[in-house]
């Protein structure tokens, strides 16, 4: 219960909601228990419903989008991942061009660059991979 009590006083508490469906869930957790809560609904009809649901209880902090929440997982950790990898490498390369009395910013502008290219291989790489399983 001190594990719960502690992370409740650590705020901003963020929520993902998986399957969120039309937002009851999303309305009862967001404001009293989290301070910003995002629910990821599959159809189209349900979202909207989210949406209204959260315009009718004036709810500010959260927000509902239509996507498939495996794929949406799939894409954040694989994201997650890779930048996590990149901050390590730019935080030991960082230092290294500091010694040799290189400009940090440079290393920062490549590392926003070398992310962006990823980012778009990976959303490339995405299309062809539902392009696939749609013809199958």
């Amino acid at each position: 219960a001190k594990d719960i009590q502690t992370a409740i006083k650590q705020r901003p508490l963020l929520l993902l909601e998986l399957y969120c469906g039309s937002g009851n869930h999303t309305v009862a957790l967001s404001g009293p228990f989290f301070d910003h809560v995002l629910g990821v609904e599959i159809d189209k009809k349900l979202v909207s419903y989210g949406e209204r649901n959260l315009q009718l209880n004036e709810v500010r902090g959260a927000k509902i989008i239509q996507a498939d929440s495996m794929r949406f997982c799939r894409q954040v950790l694989r994201k997650r991942k890779w930048l996590d990898a990149v901050t390590r490498q730019e935080h030991v390369k960082a230092k290294q061009e500091k010694k040799a009395g290189k400009s940090r910013e440079l290393a920062s502008g490549k590392a926003r660059q070398r992310e962006e290219e990823f980012v778009e291989k990976e959303e490339k790489r995405e299309e062809k991979e539902e392009r696939r399983e749609e013809n199958a």
